[in-house]
């Protein structure tokens, strides 16, 4: 709600809004399930296809910056909080991957070899942990985390061998990432990562946002100076 110098209050949408008989527009609140239901038809996030198919839908339904994020956050399979929070998000990752403790308990009451459990552990339940994990762990709470370490404490318990914590896992994923961003020059955030005149640490990215500084290219810079 916003009140002009004559008095007179208006209210700002933040709502995408569809054609109603192909002349008014109206707001109205777009639900995840609207999001998905609407975006069965775009192809997987990436590639020139999937920009062009995307200026077209956002041309159709008229979105918001919002609510696109929201969309491209959706089609790749992320979900967030109202709040910002990943807590939704980290909450259905370590319930997926609890189901799957099942099969890997099951694998060992067959008495099969250590090594072929850490490959099933690999391969289902580490695989559904780390998805986007660049993305999320950074900006995760500790009670989010611990969640998710619980169903790696269970795993090692089941397969007998010890197995890598999610903050080195994150940490190795944001060096690999980032080193291909360094390496890629017509990358839009290449800059991001400049030398220091000694040519072998990169410049921190200085900000005050305790938010920001557990982002991505915060992290990733400081863990690219760790490994130098």
């Amino acid at each position: 709600m916003r009140a002009n110098s004559q008095g007179h209050v208006h209210q700002e949408f933040s709502l995408p809004r569809i054609e109603v008989s192909g002349v008014i527009l109206i707001h109205r609140p777009w639900t995840m399930s609207n999001i998905k239901e609407s975006t069965t038809t775009l192809q997987e996030v990436g590639g020139r296809t999937f920009g062009e198919e995307l200026q077209i839908f956002c041309r159709e339904f008229h979105l918001t910056t919002h609510e696109l994020h929201r969309l491209l956050m959706a089609k790749m399979g992320i979900d967030f909080s109202k709040d910002l929070s990943w807590s939704r998000h980290t909450s259905f990752l370590a319930k997926k991957a609890r189901q799957h403790l099942y099969h890997l308990r099951r694998l060992r009451d067959f008495r099969l070899p250590s090594n072929v459990l850490r490959n099933f552990d690999t391969c289902t339940i580490e695989s559904i942990l780390m998805g986007n994990i660049t993305v999320w762990f950074g900006n995760s709470t500790k009670q989010d985390r611990q969640a998710l370490q619980r169903v790696v404490c269970s795993a090692e318990r089941i397969t007998h061998t010890e197995l890598p914590d999610l903050q080195t896992i994150y940490y190795k994923r944001c060096q690999t990432k980032a080193r291909r961003i360094v390496k890629d020059p017509t990358h839009p955030k290449n800059r991001l990562f400049s030398l220091l005149r000694s040519g072998k640490r990169f410049h921190s990215l200085k900000t005050k946002a305790e938010r920001l500084k557990r982002r991505f290219f915060p992290q990733a810079i400081w863990a690219l100076n760790q490994g130098n």
